[in-house]
C-alpha cells in the first residue's frame, strides 16, 4: 500500500486543511452568514463513496502484495492509483469547499478596499488596464481563447489530480496538493487583509470595450460585485456554494494555479509543453477576463515561488531554483560529454509502493 501519510506534503496538506477549518469556525458565528445545508449532503455524497472505494483498492493492495504474475502487477498498479486518486480526491473536494467559503467570511471582517492602491500600483508600473481590456475584446476570436484558457482553472484542477494518481506518482500528487493549498490559504488571508473590488468596478470601463466578453458571457468579471458589498454590508443571507462567486483579487490565485498545473507536469515531457502554452494563455487572460490589476499576477507568481521553496524545504529538498541551475548546467555538461552520468539531485526517496 501507498504510504503516502509518512510524506511531508500529506502531513502538511492536512495541517492546511485543519487550519482552514478553524478559521472558518472562528468566523462563521459572527458573520451573519448561513451555508445552505444541501451543500454539505452533496459534499458528502462525493466524499464517502470515495473511502469506500480506497478501502477496496487497499485490499486489492494487499492481496496482490506477494504476487508477480503480470496480471497481478497490472491489477496491483491500478489499485495502487486508485488509491491515490480516492484519498487525494476527498481531500481536494473539502479544501475547495472549505477556501470558497472562507473567501466569504474573510469580507465580513470589513477591511478596508484596496482598489486605489492597486491601480496605483499599476499605473507606477506603467501598465494600463483599460487599453488590456480592449485588446483582450479587439478580436472575437482572440476573446474566445483568452475566455476558455480562462476558463480552463477548475477542471485542469481536478484533472491534475487523476492525471498524477493514473501515472502512479503519489509524492508528486501530494506535493501538487500541498502546493495549491498552502497557496490558496496565503491568497486568502492576504485578500481578506486587503480585499479590493476589482478593476472593472473600480475603472467603470464603457460597455463597448467589453462587448465581445458579454457575448460569450453577460457579467464576466464583475458578476461577484453584488456578493462582496452584501457581505460588506450585512445583507448577505445564505451562502449557496452552487451559485458562489470568486472573490480573491490580489493576489490573482488563477495565476498560482496555472503556475502549479505546469509545475506538476515538469517530468511528463507529453504534458508540459501543452500545459505551458494552455496556462500561459491563462494567465494573461487573469488581467482582461479575470478582472485583475497587473500586480495580482506579478504577486501571483510571488506567492507560487514562496510556496514551492517553503514546500521545497520542509521535504529537505534543495530548493527549486537550485534545482534548475543545477539541471542546466549538468545538461551544458552533457552537451560536451554524453557519456557522463546525470547527477542526482531529487530529494525524498521514492515512496514504497
Amino acid at each position: 500500500m501507498t504510504t503516502f501519510w509518512r510524506l511531508p506534503n500529506f502531513r502538511l496538506s492536512l495541517a492546511v486543511l485543519l487550519t482552514l477549518i478553524g478559521i472558518n469556525l472562528g468566523i462563521l458565528p459572527w458573520s451573519g452568514i448561513r451555508i445552505d445545508g444541501h451543500n454539505l449532503t452533496t459534499v458528502a455524497y462525493a466524499v464517502v463513496p470515495c473511502f469506500f472505494m480506497a478501502a477496496f483498492a487497499a485490499f486489492v493492495m494487499h492481496r496482490l502484495a506477494d504476487d508477480d504474475h503480470v496480471i497481478a502487477r497490472g491489477l496491483s498498479r491500478a489499485a495502487a492509483s486508485l488509491f491515490d486518486l480516492t484519498t487525494a480526491g476527498p481531500v481536494m473536494i473539502v479544501f475547495g469547499v472549505a477556501i470558497v467559503v472562507a473567501s466569504y467570511l474573510v469580507i465580513t471582517l470589513g477591511m478596508p478596499f484596496q482598489d486605489d492602491a492597486y491601480a496605483a500600483m499599476d499605473r507606477a508600473l506603467g501598465l494600463d488596464w483599460v487599453e488590456a481590456l480592449k485588446w483582450a475584446n479587439s478580436d472575437p476570436r482572440l476573446t474566445h481563447v483568452l475566455f476558455y484558457a480562462y476558463a480552463s482553472a477548475m477542471a485542469q484542477l481536478g484533472i491534475m489530480v487523476v492525471v498524477l494518481s493514473v501515472v502512479g506518482d503519489s509524492r508528486g500528487l501530494w506535493e501538487y496538493l500541498v502546493i495549491i493549498m498552502l497557496s490558496a490559504l496565503l491568497t486568502l488571508l492576504t485578500s481578506g487583509a486587503f480585499p479590493a473590488l476589482a478593476p472593472f468596478h473600480h475603472f467603470q470601463p464603457d460597455p463597448s470595450l467589453h462587448q465581445a466578453m458579454d457575448a460569450i458571457k453577460p457579467d464576466v468579471a464583475r458578476s461577484f460585485v453584488p456578493d462582496l458589498l452584501a457581505l460588506r454590508d450585512g445583507t448577505f443571507g445564505v451562502l449557496d456554494l452552487r451559485h458562489a462567486d470568486g472573490l480573491i483579487c490580489f493576489p490573482s490565485f488563477h495565476c498560482i494555479m496555472g503556475l502549479s498545473f505546469v509545475y506538476a507536469t515538469r517530468h511528463m515531457r507529453y504534458l508540459f509543453w501543452p500545459m505551458a502554452v494552455l496556462n500561459g494563455i491563462m494567465i494573461v487572460a487573469t488581467v482582461p477576463i479575470g478582472g485583475h490589476y497587473f500586480v495580482d499576477i506579478i504577486a501571483g507568481f510571488a506567492y507560487f515561488a514562496a510556496t514551492v521553496a517553503v514546500v521545497d524545504h520542509i521535504n529537505g529538498e534543495i530548493p527549486f531554483w537550485r534545482r534548475w541551475r543545477l539541471g542546466a548546467a549538468d545538461a551544458a555538461a552533457n552537451a560536451k560529454s554524453p557519456e557522463r552520468p546525470q547527477p542526482d539531485i531529487g530529494g525524498l526517496p521514492e515512496v514504497a509502493a
